[in-house]
């Protein structure tokens, strides 16, 4: 067995279908994701058991495609692109923690189904779904996507939306 940092990545050596600069690349940006901070080229390198250039070309080349950027503080972190693998972005995490309080406090108040979306080009993805007491009711799942003008949360958004 041939290791590439870190240990998800490791392969049969024998497998002739793998393409190792893609293994490469994936092991980088393990590597950047188990640090859990800004990673320099030289930590890079040492951990995935390669040369600084190539793991300079590696990170060159995710960082064209926003896997992987530049830190403030030097070194290299995770890309925005990363993001797109998780389904769920940073910032409607915090998003749903700040609303999910409010949320729950109107759907106590009326008794119906209360939903938090947020608009990703043409449609609404749900974030966050509190349950009306009404089983009859066609009901929107955490992840779902819908048209603006289907439903009410998204005409309420269309309401508010620059021409």
């Amino acid at each position: 067995m041939t290791k590439l940092c870190p240990p998800s990545v490791m392969v049969e050596a024998a497998d002739q279908y793998l393409i190792k600069p893609v293994l490469g690349a994936f092991s980088i940006l393990e590597a950047i994701a188990r640090a859990g901070e800004a990673c320099s080229l030289q930590k890079l390198a040492v951990q995935c058991g390669v040369s600084k250039a190539t793991a300079f070309r590696h990170v060159r080349t995710l960082g064209s495609l926003g896997y992987v950027r530049r830190a403030a503080s030097a070194g290299y972190e995770l890309g925005p692109a990363v993001l797109a693998f998780t389904g769920d972005d940073a910032r409607e995490r915090a998003l749903r923690a700040l609303i999910e309080p409010e949320l729950i406090a109107l759907h106590r108040r009326f008794g119906e189904t209360v939903n938090l979306g947020t608009p990703k080009g043409r449609r609404i993805h749900y974030l966050l779904v509190v349950d009306g007491a009404s089983s009859s009711e066609l009901r929107a799942e955490v992840g779902d996507a819908d048209h603006f003008h289907c439903t009410a949360l998204g005409k309420a958004m269309l309401a508010f939306m620059a021409a």
